[in-house]
């Protein structure tokens, strides 16, 4: 793949909102105009005159940035060819000076393409068959977790409940980053995905004793579950919420076809996270951060506005 353009989105858009993609889709272009301001910047990458493949991107306050929550995929049209893309992309990124900066956070392409630093996120996806939870948990989720999920059903009192008001998980998810003494989006934030988003965005939801103490917020695309946020109580993990939780999450999705599940990234650093995605069958995919400015003031005005972020986080940590 050696051209890559801009493409016209509605030219194109039946196409893109028939793929496994929530990048691709009108509700999250919605909810990126209305919650940054943002506009859709689809490039497509052509081998001579045909189109091979497509990028979800946004163009931002004068830079291009990536979706969902940071990171996007390639949407290929024909045979992939992830080096080729990544190659021809990344050119088009140090030759085109129509944007102050990029901020591009690219998964689905397995080469580090000499970047600056290798990768140091990935999202962890679970791909399924048709087969129905019975025989995933016991050919595909590891042993450990398998005994660990029984163990919940068996002695933990958990149960699937009705589905929770956006209020309430928030004040969950609230409490959550609390505890995790990091920075939490605004509720307006919620309230916009949800608009944006209606029916294709779902809180699957825990209970003891009637009390909510777990949920996963998750958005549906054709045959993909991507989980957005998840949020659960402390007091619950020895009785293993998360792995409740998470299995709930995964009977869901097989009740409604889906077979492909993006749990969302993790630091490579962050090994217990990884080894319990895994758990459930789920296989790495890296993501590669792709930064570049075409102006000085803008590296120094996002160099103080990451230190500004990281005095937030530290502050947190010490109040």
């Amino acid at each position: 793949m050696k051209q890559v353009k801009k493409i016209d989105y509605a030219e194109y858009a039946d196409l893109l909102n028939s793929q496994n993609s929530i990048g691709a889709r009108r509700e999250w272009l919605a909810f990126v105009r209305t919650q940054l301001g943002a506009e859709p910047f689809f490039l497509g990458f052509f081998a001579g005159e045909k189109l091979a493949a497509i990028l979800p991107a946004c163009a931002l306050a004068g830079g291009l940035e990536a979706v969902p929550k940071n990171y996007t995929e390639p949407i290929y049209l024909a045979a992939p060819d992830p080096t080729g893309l990544a190659e021809a992309f990344s050119r088009y990124l140090k030759t085109n000076q129509a944007f102050k900066y990029c901020r591009f956070s690219l998964g689905g392409v397995e080469t580090v393409l000499k970047l600056e630093r290798p990768f140091r996120r990935v999202t962890h996806v679970l791909y399924t068959t048709e087969a129905g939870p019975e025989q995933i948990l016991t050919s595909t989720v590891s042993h450990k977790t398998r005994n660990q999920i029984r163990a919940a059903y068996k002695r933990s009192g958990f149960s699937l409940g009705p589905e929770a008001s956006l209020g309430e998980f928030y004040s969950l998810y609230q409490a959550a980053m609390r505890r995790l003494r990091s920075l939490a989006k605004n509720k307006k934030y919620f309230t916009n995905l949800k608009a944006s988003f209606g029916e294709n965005m779902r809180i699957i939801s825990v209970y003891r004793a009637e009390q909510m103490i777990g949920a996963n917020l998750v958005l549906l695309k054709n045959r993909l579950l991507h989980l957005a946020f998840s949020a659960a109580k402390a007091d619950y993990f020895k009785d293993y919420l998360n792995d409740f939780l998470y299995w709930e999450t995964i009977k869901f999705g097989l009740g409604r076809g889906i077979n492909i599940f993006d749990f969302g990234p993790s630091t490579v650093s962050d090994q217990s996270h990884q080894h319990f995605k895994a758990g459930f069958g789920a296989v790495p995919v890296p993501i590669y951060d792709l930064i570049f400015y075409n102006s000085i003031n803008e590296r120094i005005k996002h160099l103080l506005a990451n230190k500004f972020r990281n005095l937030r986080l530290r502050l947190k940590k010490i109040i």
